[in-house]
């Protein structure tokens, strides 16, 4: 009977409890930048920027230098001191493009990208390149077809307090091949989710990833198609009774967490394709960490697995391992 294999070297009890939007709890807050004011001339006519008097990105006469495609960087800014910012739309059935996104959020202006059903954003232009995000951006805000954010090269997005919200089931993936890659990061050297970067929902991530950052399932996220990394930088959270799927290989040193808010959190490995082979530490305080026949969950990291007091009981955290059935 084969089953699956799991792991852990270095048992204690030595982390911290963190929460999906708070401060790490004992780990200084390493200083940060203010947040960030608009760093490219929207004057230059390879950069375009959003300036109304509609939502639509796909209108002309809603950018200072007309639709963003791939050889412009697309600026959707934020003005605190003139009250201002937008929330821009990608209609339904469109692919729109541009080379770099920046999304500003200034004080109490946060302005916001929605991709609606069935649309997409082809982001970059083959090359290495990195957007900014300090706004949100969320993909698949009405109902129907899931929207796209599809990254052409090596992409960085970078942010302080910026969102990405995947939602009915929204995919990130590869524009050409593998060679495409998202790494997700913070703007400055930083250790809280305020910030950082946080991707989150439910969702699929397909292209090859790296993440520094902070990615919580809060509903169901899938780890699929390409190999994913991380550093120490990086968070994998699960809590409000999410769930990772991960039938991909998972490596690098960003932290596993299970969070003790639903016993319904779930690290799930699918049968012959789920592989972590992780550095960093893991905490399971709620849920399950299930590995199906053929998997495995492995680290060299730290393992905390403990009960603690939630809702007025003590969690029960489990690690599953289910054996193939003949």
């Amino acid at each position: 009977m084969k089953v699956a294999k799991i792991i852990g070297f270095g048992l204690g009890l030595g982390l911290v409890m963190l929460s999906l939007f708070l401060v790490i709890p004992g780990i200084p807050a390493i200083a940060t930048n203010p947040n960030a004011t608009l760093l490219v001339d929207c004057e230059d006519v390879n950069t375009t920027c959003f300036d109304g008097p509609g939502t639509s990105w796909t209108v002309g006469d809603n950018w200072n230098h007309g639709v963003p495609d791939s050889t412009k960087i697309a600026v959707i800014p934020a003005d605190d001191d003139g009250d201002e910012h937008f929330d821009v739309v990608i209609p339904g059935s469109t692919t729109a493009y541009c080379k770099t996104l920046t999304i500003e959020d200034e004080g109490d202006d946060r302005s916001t990208l929605f991709l609606t059903g069935g649309s997409t954003l082809v982001l970059g232009d083959g090359g290495t390149l990195t957007s900014t995000l300090d706004g949100q951006f969320d993909l698949s805000v009405h109902p129907g077809d899931p929207g796209t954010l599809k990254i052409n090269g090596v992409h960085t997005i970078q942010g302080n307090g910026g969102v990405i919200a995947l939602n009915k089931g929204s995919v990130i993936e590869e524009y050409t091949d593998g060679d495409d890659k998202l790494i997700l990061k913070a703007t400055s050297t930083c250790s809280s989710q305020s910030c950082s970067m946080t991707l989150h929902g439910d969702g699929y991530i397909k292209v090859n990833f790296d993440n520094r950052a902070y990615v919580v399932a809060d509903d169901h996220i899938r780890l699929e198609n390409r190999a994913k990394t991380g550093t120490d930088d990086g968070w994998r959270i699960v809590n409000d009774a999410g769930t990772f799927t991960v039938s991909t290989q998972i490596t690098g040193a960003s932290a596993w967490y299970v969070d003790s808010d639903s016993a319904l959190n779930e690290i799930d490995l699918i049968e012959e394709a789920g592989c972590v082979l992780s550095t960093g530490p893991v905490t399971l305080y709620a849920g399950v960490l299930s590995c199906e026949c053929g998997t495995t969950f492995c680290t060299s990291g730290k393992l905390t697995w403990k009960s603690v007091q939630a809702g007025g009981g003590t969690t029960e955290p489990r690690i599953r391992a289910t054996p193939r059935l003949r």
